[in-house]
Parts: structure tokens; sequence; C-alpha cells
């Protein structure tokens, strides 16, 4: 048997089947109330309506052709119920949408932002940047023309920022933090 949600995603990959179901005490499916979401973000949007599950619940399903269409990123939500002329706002929240890696795993960058951006700098500091890299701009300032100190000083800040992004994602994994050695007495 599937384990379905009972409260929005957090997040999903495209591709995937998603469901969850919810439940609003004065606001019953029964009863002829509709519930729809919208996710937008700067990407694009899409919707996603709840039917009535049998169980004084409605379910959600976004089935996986759906979700394959879903540009990767960081969707905001809202869901509300409607019945005739009255509407009601039930939630809003974050849901982010993972790229589908399976779908063409050659061609896709999973490279955050942050590491990209280290990534050119430290090819313009080797001198082995491409074209794209080496005209590469970090908050208006092209890496071509940037004097060496700052060069060095922006790589500085990013690797930073790199060594942020992995410890939190070490952290989301369960890893623990990598600054930490825990000792067993």
């Amino acid at each position: 048997m599937v384990n379905i949600a009972t409260r929005e995603p957090d997040a999903f990959t495209a591709g995937d089947t998603v469901e969850w179901t919810c439940s609003f005490g004065d606001y019953p499916p029964a009863d002829g109330w509709a519930l729809s979401y919208v996710f937008t973000s700067i990407v694009g949007q899409f919707p996603a309506t709840g039917a009535d599950n049998g169980d004084g619940k409605f379910l959600v399903t976004l089935d996986a052709a759906t979700t394959a269409s879903i540009i990767e990123g960081s969707y905001t939500w809202q869901g509300a119920v409607t019945l005739s002329t009255t509407r009601h706002t039930i939630g809003t929240g974050l849901t982010q949408v993972a790229p589908d890696l399976l779908a063409s795993p050659a061609s896709r960058d999973t490279r955050g932002h942050n590491r990209i951006v280290l990534d050119a700098i430290e090819s313009v500091i080797e001198q082995t940047a491409t074209t794209d890299q080496a005209s590469y701009s970090v908050d208006g300032i092209s890496l071509s023309r940037m004097p060496w100190a700052d060069l060095l000083s922006t790589r500085d800040r990013y690797r930073a920022l790199v060594a942020r992004d992995e410890a939190a994602d070490r952290l989301n994994k369960g890893l623990g933090h990598p600054g930490r050695l825990l000792v067993r007495l």
C-alpha cells in the first residue's frame, strides 16, 4: 500500500507522481466544496485540483506526465476552496521542484549558482576559462575586467558560500556537519 502524504509537498522531482490528501472541517467535498491550487515561480506556474476522496478528504494528484513538464525551481503555492461564489484561502507555502536527472542526465548541470560562479572564477584565475566563463558577470562586474585582488576576494567569498551550501546539503542528508567530529565514549 502506498503512503499518501497528508499535506502539500515541500519538494518533489519533476517526472514523479505527487499525491496528497487534506481536509478542511468547514469545507467538506461532500457538501460541494472544490479545492484548487496554483504553484507559481519566476519560470512558470502549474495548477492542481483536489477530488473527493470519499472519506471527507480531498485527494490531490499530479501525474507523472504533468510533473515531467514542470521546470525545476522554487514554487510558491496557494490553495483555496470554493463553493458557488464563496472562496476561502486554505493555505500558502513553498515547494521545491528538483530536475528529473533520468530524463536527460548527460545535458543537465546540477551545480548550484554559487558553485557555477566559483568554478568560473577559478577558471579565470587558472587562465583556462572558456569564452563564456571569462566574461561571466558577478554582481554586475565582469570577471575578465575585475582587478586581481578583487577576483581573489570574490573567489574567497564564493568558496565560503559553496562550503555553506555543501554543509547544508550534508545536514539535509543526515550526514552531520563536516566541521564537527562526534566522539562516543
